[in-house]
């Protein structure tokens, strides 16, 4: 955790199969320290550097892509919520949708994302299809918080389907021609 170390693993082409026995795992293993620009680190240098026993060997796993791309979202995540606190939402907003694409995100990932929404007034069908699940879910809690946090977000439901069905409904009045024909009309000299 608070670092990342990417393994290239180089292989040794000897047709001496002698040779290739001699050389350890750790030999062939080299380190590279992606937040130190590139920096390559043998195995013990990584175990000195994050104070890990050199017997615990599960530092050195090779986790999956989709571990890999759920880190640098949240971290992703973590820079938005920092930069929003210096007034810029935008990325953080950006951030949470990446989020909620690229993995099941996490409650208070997704209902961060609809107060932002609705903060924004934008994507404001998307606030149902994000808050409703979440809504059900609580709904099964007998614990008075959830239940209280349930509420809240059914009336962000409510909130964004007013809000939604007042934009739409000015959207078609802007959208409406004015006709000569209309009693309203009958003062203008065309």
């Amino acid at each position: 955790p608070g670092h990342f170390l990417l393994k290239w693993e180089r292989r040794r082409r000897s047709t001496d199969s002698s040779d290739s026995s001699d050389s350890s795992d750790a030999d062939r293993e080299v380190y590279i320290d992606a937040f130190h620009g590139g920096a390559q680190k043998s195995r013990d240098e990584c175990l000195a550097m994050v104070r890990i026993p050199a017997h615990d060997v599960s530092a050195f796993r090779t986790a999956p892509g989709g571990r890999v791309m759920e880190r640098m979202v949240r971290n992703l995540v973590g820079i938005g919520q920092r930069m929003s606190a210096r007034g810029d939402i935008e990325f953080l907003k950006h951030a949470l949708e990446l989020s909620v694409l690229a993995s099941d995100t996490g409650f208070e990932e997704r209902l961060l994302l609809a107060r932002i929404y609705l903060h924004h007034e934008t994507n404001l069908r998307e606030v149902k299809e994000i808050l409703q699940p979440l809504v059900s879910e609580l709904s099964l809690s007998s614990q008075v918080s959830e239940l209280n946090l349930s509420s809240q977000m059914q009336q962000m439901i409510d909130h964004a389907e007013t809000k939604a069905a007042a934009s739409k409904k000015e959207k078609k009045s802007e959208n409406t021609p004015k006709l000569r024909s209309d009693s309203e009309n009958s003062e203008v000299l065309y």
